[in-house]
């Protein structure tokens, strides 16, 4: 039975353009922090009988769909807001049109401030604050006598504490009357906020202590960063604008902003079941599956293990039909790299220095002189998609497959080409998360020559070898697949940000005409 004594309300709708390119595609709320959407560490701050309400606006979809999939148990109203962008819209009208689930004593938690120590009921009014060094990003507050006497706008220099968007009110009438005035007295006003009905509540007389906080903010990119830092990345994912991946303790969960994708990723598990984990859960945007135990294999260090299982991949999921796939490989091959590497060169004029000391012809030109019918003369097989170390679990002589891939192209779910699988183990052999996430690779430009170099373990070395090995005994062709590894370097460019993407895209343009003319 829910807590009747008070609630707690949420703001979600807002544009969260402090966070750049990472709100284009989705909610700000749903940035992942540590291994979890931020949302998802102020939802269970709070007991299990707590009452929410969520306001809705920028991708409200995308908040009501995660949280029902997450929280089916738990009680949340969520309130639609209209005017969320443009004149009109502010933190304080999102507040006011939740007022008529707000009768009561609530407690207002901003999306963007993760606390460390639970807050405290809203038995009297107070305002949650912390220590900043500086006041530039934060309203501040001014206080006398364990009372809040001021707020203050940002960049004030003579200030108290940084007022962090998580406020106890008991008085809810007086706080609704004073929004509402606040508000009629300029509706377009965008900056309009709790702080000014707080302030005028307490020009009035109305008290309010301070709750001082062990707080993370993740309200801007330099912030995040941040508290990114300072509470873990529990998971290795190179963030993505259209997708991202959460981990919870007995679930982890996808997002996806193409409802289609989530579709088929779905459709998928369904086919390549029992090699995948159990799909707990979707919706247009997310899916759930079970949690798996084990390591990664870009933990693994076991030579062994990793010889066993190209063995267990050979006989579990590359089950071969034979059938006919050259247009599929055409257009997943050629037609989508043109375009990926058109999409790249829309950012960037491309350089036509020496890489690595060896002289390369442009992309495109590169990418003319494969052979198709060579490349596209297919493996017709059962796939995984994005076959690299990250997605392999391994637990004793155990594997599982995650985060496979929607389709081979053109909606094809069953079958895909095998040498896509080997191209993607390939190029995870060389281009390692981990070391990614550390920046343990290189891109230089000099006036006379571009440098790419990347770091690699001599476990992935040994890996490769034995990689190599395996392809060359089961008779496949090695050299197609450093090609196409090539290519999905290439492919990979535009997807990530400065300097990743650049890296990307002349460590695959070098590799590639070192793959071209290899005899």
């Amino acid at each position: 039975m829910a807590d009747k004594t008070h609630k707690v309300l949420v703001t979600t709708s807002g544009l969260g353009s402090r966070l750049g390119n990472l709100t284009t595609y989705t909610n700000k709320s749903l940035v992942r922090v540590g291994a979890k959407p931020a949302i998802s560490y102020i939802i269970e701050q709070y007991p299990e009988n707590t009452e929410f309400v969520v306001t809705l606006g920028h991708f409200g979809e995308h908040v009501r769909g995660l949280l029902e999939l997450l929280y089916p148990s738990r009680n949340i109203a969520y309130v639609e807001v209209e005017k969320y962008a443009g004149e009109g819209s502010s933190l304080g009208w999102s507040m006011l049109c939740t007022q008529e689930h707000l009768q009561c004593p609530f407690i207002f938690h901003t999306c963007d401030s993760i606390l460390q120590n639970n807050p405290p009921p809203p038995e009297e009014n107070w305002i949650g604050v912390s220590n900043v060094k500086d006041s530039f990003q934060y309203r501040t507050v001014k206080v006398l006598n364990n009372q809040v006497v001021s707020f203050q706008e940002k960049g004030e220099i003579n200030y108290d504490y940084a007022y962090i968007g998580v406020c106890g009110i008991k008085d809810y009438k007086p706080f609704w009357d004073n929004l509402q005035k606040v508000y009629d007295s300029n509706p377009n006003n965008s900056s309009l906020s709790d702080c000014h009905a707080l302030q005028k509540m307490i020009t009035s007389g109305i008290k309010f202590g301070f709750v001082e906080c062990d707080w993370h903010d993740i309200g801007n990119i330099n912030d995040l960063r941040k508290t990114r830092e300072n509470i873990g990345e529990d998971i290795c994912v190179l963030d993505k604008e259209e997708e991202n991946t959460y981990i919870f303790n007995d679930s982890v969960v996808k997002f996806f902003y193409d409802p289609e994708k989530v579709t088929q990723r779905v459709s998928r598990a369904n086919l390549l079941n029992p090699l995948t984990p159990n799909i707990l859960g979707s919706c247009d945007n997310f899916y759930r599956y079970e949690f798996v135990e084990g390591k990664t294999f870009s933990e693994n260090t076991k030579l062994s293990v990793f010889k066993q299982f190209l063995d267990w991949s050979s006989l579990q999921l590359w089950k071969m039909n034979g059938e006919n796939i050259r247009d599929l490989c055409e257009k997943f091959y050629f037609d989508k790299t043109e375009s990926r590497i058109n999409q790249f060169l829309n950012s960037y004029e491309e350089s036509h220095l020496p890489i690595n000391g060896l002289d390369c012809p442009p992309v495109l030109e590169q990418v003319k002189k494969i052979d198709k019918e060579w490349m596209c003369d297919g493996l017709s097989s059962y796939f995984h998609g994005d076959f690299i170390l990250d997605n392999i679990i391994c637990d004793v002589d155990q594997f599982k497959l995650i985060d496979w891939r929607h389709n081979f192209g053109d909606n094809a779910l069953e079958y895909g080409d095998l040498y896509y699988d080997l191209s993607k183990l390939n190029h995870s052999l060389s281009f390692n998360h981990s070391l990614v996430n550390q920046e343990c690779y290189t891109i230089d430009f000099s006036d006379d020559n571009i440098t790419v170099d990347i770091l690699r373990k001599n476990t992935l070395v040994e890996f490769q070898r034995a990689f190599e090995n395996f392809v060359r005994q089961n008779g496949w062709d090695l050299k197609k697949i450093k090609v196409l590894t090539s290519l999905i370097w290439i492919n990979m460019s535009p997807l990530h940000e400065y300097p990743l993407n650049i890296f990307l895209f002349y460590f695959g343009k070098y590799n590639l005409w070192r793959s071209i003319n290899e005899q």
